[in-house]
């Protein structure tokens, strides 16, 4: 079953393509020397930032769960940490705290912004409660990933002062990082069965990266969503919390990532009833997702044919 959970959201696998065709944008080569540790459970969000953080020109290091990132943390140096907050086994909280304990033995302390679901429950003062700095809600784009860097990363400076490739080069990037379209959203756009401003999103990065993105990751979600969907009818019927909030976390990630922001919403409000083993009215919630989801697959398959 964790190999559905991970084939359901394999379509941001593909953002990992950008990053060959944007290395050195504008004809810069910018190496920024900042190193940085992502920590999250999900293998596809884990693609999504390093691919992002790549074209930023910053070195990546991966932690799978909490435990590896305190490793992480005990044997590296990182200029900053993103955190997600929910991760099986030892959660992105518990392990900021560890962290947190180390630091306050041995000295320093890293940066770490949470990369959080939903902020209905990984509100802000939670993060910061736990030792973490900041935090950045997902889905996010290039440029609000790029303005924590540039925020938090730390540069070492040598005998002639500061880095100039470290934080600085991030900073020059200014323009020609950004995505057209992502800084000014079209409240109009936003609403329906696709948010359209999602939508440029990719199709911007398809037009600095691979040519047939866009087609690629909407097929994929296509193609890998339906069995998920499926289980997840099945889990309402049959009441299961823990598999609902989980199938439900699953889908609604891959669904934000495409634009399908209502369907997104609904299914973070499924999750947390599931949470919160609250589902009197779980049947009807399904058949709701299950609607939205149908619209869904239209309005993406009217994209991909146009």
């Amino acid at each position: 079953m964790r190999k559905k959970l991970l084939s359901c959201i394999v379509l941001n696998l593909v953002l990992h393509g950008v990053v060959l065709a944007l290395e050195g944008i504008n004809g810069e080569n910018m190496h920024c020397s900042v190193r940085v540790l992502i920590a999250d459970d999900n293998v596809v969000n884990r693609d999504v930032v390093t691919g992002m953080l790549e074209i930023l020109q910053c070195e990546t290091a991966i932690a799978r769960d909490g435990y590896e990132a305190i490793e992480c943390c005990k044997k590296d140096a990182f200029d900053l940490v993103f955190m997600d907050c929910q991760m099986p086994g030892l959660d992105g909280y518990s392990a900021t705290r560890t962290i947190r304990e180390l630091e306050s033995k041995r000295g320093g302390r890293v940066p770490i912004v949470a990369l959080t679901a939903n902020v209905m429950y990984e509100a802000e003062e939670k993060c910061i409660e736990a030792g973490m700095d900041d935090y950045l809600s997902k889905p996010f784009s290039l440029n609000s990933l790029k303005e924590k860097v540039v925020k938090w990363a730390r540069v070492e400076k040598s005998s002639g002062g500061a880095d100039e490739s470290g934080a600085s080069a991030l900073k020059n990037l200014g323009q020609t990082a950004e995505i057209h379209g992502e800084e000014s959203p079209d409240d109009n756009q936003s609403t329906g069965v696709l948010d359209q401003n999602v939508q440029a999103c990719l199709k911007a990065l398809q037009a600095q990266g691979s040519s047939d993105m866009f087609t690629r990751v909407i097929k994929l979600y296509l193609d890998s969503t339906r069995e998920l969907v499926e289980v997840l009818q099945a889990a309402c019927r049959a009441g299961e919390h823990e598999k609902i909030g989980q199938y439900a976390h699953a889908l609604k990630s891959s669904s934000a990532n495409v634009g399908a922001i209502r369907l997104s919403g609904y299914l973070a409000e499924l999750e947390i009833k599931a949470r919160e083993e609250m589902l009197e009215d779980v049947e009807d919630r399904s058949a709701n997702i299950v609607r939205e989801y149908g619209l869904v697959v239209s309005a993406l398959s009217d994209e991909v044919s146009r």
